[in-house]
């Protein structure tokens, strides 16, 4: 009994999230940023609803610039430079550094996939010819509390060391997976 109760409102929990970020555009187009012809324009998507209650924060360096939940995405805008972009959730992950330059759109896609507690969280550079489609698959556009904004800059700070070694390893070819 207690089984199938927690499965109906496993269920009912699931609808109603879903239903509510169906809700969020109204039907609306989702609102897209402009490029600037002085920095790089960073979208970041997390289309999927898997794991939506864990939050995955994404950063360039040590800079923290953005989280999401399940459906949804933000954008930011870098200098031009060489940046590691990596993700943290229960993990980190890291993608090999990379140039951004001026005036372009750089898309990237997080996921997350079954972790030991919770869910673990992976990032990818997305072709820019697939950004627009990323973003369309996307419900909402997120928007960070003063709360994740804390706690983004407080994995900065604890997770950078090891961002930075996981992207020595990516640049040799040995990481990326987020296992």
């Amino acid at each position: 009994m207690r089984r199938d109760s927690f499965l109906v409102s496993l269920g009912v929990l699931a609808g109603a999230v879903l239903a509510a970020a169906a809700a969020e555009t109204n039907g609306e187009p989702l609102p897209r940023a402009e490029v600037q012809p002085d920095k790089a324009l960073i979208y970041v998507a997390r289309p999927a609803a898997m794991g939506f209650a864990v939050p995955i924060y994404f950063f360039a360096n040590e800079q923290f610039l953005g989280v999401n939940h399940g459906n949804g995405y933000f954008w930011t805008y870098l200098p031009p430079g060489k940046y590691t972009f990596w993700c943290k959730a229960e993990n980190v992950n890291v993608l090999a550094p990379m140039d951004v330059e001026a005036g372009r759109t750089y898309y990237f896609r997080q996921k997350t996939v079954p972790g030991f507690i919770k869910a673990r969280a992976a990032v990818e550079l997305v072709d820019p010819s697939e950004g627009d489609a990323l973003i369309d698959d996307c419900q909402k556009l997120s928007e960070m509390t003063d709360k994740q904004r804390a706690r983004g800059e407080e994995h900065a700070k604890e997770s950078w060391g090891r961002a930075q070694k996981e992207a020595a390893e990516a640049s040799a070819g040995q990481a990326g997976n987020p296992e």
